[in-house]
């Protein structure tokens, strides 16, 4: 490993930043693949009774937030609590 990468990993000082396709490869707690932002966004959508025609998953979750209410917290937590990391992750991890 890089020692400067290292040391900062050792003090504390390093941030990985990783986009939401990183989490492509994990499984939920039913072993599927996890929603991308464009599933997860449908589904949203279709829990709040809304018609879904490809919006941004930041449209999509404010709408669906203001016809689900704290609903839309329990959906997301069933879908992503107790996710399974993928071997990328745990690779990643230690």
């Amino acid at each position: 490993m890089n020692p400067l990468i290292k040391a900062a990993i050792e003090q504390g000082r390093l941030v990985l930043l990783l986009g939401a396709g990183a989490s492509g490869a994990c499984k939920d707690r039913g072993g599927q693949a996890l929603m991308d932002g464009n599933a997860l966004a449908q589904h949203l959508a279709g829990e709040a009774g809304l018609a879904y025609a490809g919006e941004a998953l930041p449209v999509v979750y404010a709408a669906s937030r203001r016809v689900l209410g704290t609903r839309a917290d329990r959906l997301l937590e069933a879908a992503f609590k107790h996710t399974r990391p993928s071997r990328e992750y745990e690779a990643l991890a230690r």
